[in-house]
Parts: C-alpha cells; sequence; structure tokens
C-alpha cells in the first residue's frame, strides 16, 4: 500500500468566490470558458479593454464575446438622490 500525503498552504488555496465572480458576470464567461478568461486577464480592468474580436476566442464564440463585451460597457445605473 502506498500512502501519500499532500500539504499546501492557505496562500496555494484559491479563494472560492474568487472563483465565483468571473462565473456569473454575464452570459458570455461560462463554466466552459472561464479559465481562460481568467488565464489571460489578470484584472477585470484588463478584461473590459478588449475588443469584441479580442474576447471572441475566449469566450468560444462571437455571441458570447458581444454579450460579455455589451455588458461591460453598458452605462451604468445612477440611482436619483
Amino acid at each position: 500500500m502506498l500512502a501519500v500525503t499532500i500539504s499546501c498552504s492557505r496562500a496555494d488555496i484559491p479563494s472560492q468566490p474568487g472563483l465565483e465572480r468571473p462565473k456569473v458576470l454575464s452570459q458570455g464567461v461560462t463554466e466552459a470558458n472561464y479559465r481562460a478568461f481568467m488565464g489571460t486577464c489578470s484584472c477585470l480592468a484588463d478584461l473590459a479593454e478588449m475588443s469584441v474580436q479580442q474576447l471572441t476566442p475566449l469566450a468560444g464564440s462571437v455571441l458570447f464575446a458581444k454579450k460579455l463585451h455589451d455588458f461591460l460597457h453598458a452605462p451604468c445605473p445612477v440611482a436619483d438622490a
């Protein structure tokens, strides 16, 4: 019998809520493609600066890329004070 011990520090384990956020951004980010976005973009600002053409290979389709691009560039609603 072979015994295996696995040890890791807390820093090695990614934050689960941090991993969930990219997946719920919009319909353009899915279970199938969120890792491509995370591997390419170091932050949301990088993602927001990408064009539909740049997002398409990551999103897997022009439709998903456009949905994400439109979501990121939509006007922010302002509540009346």
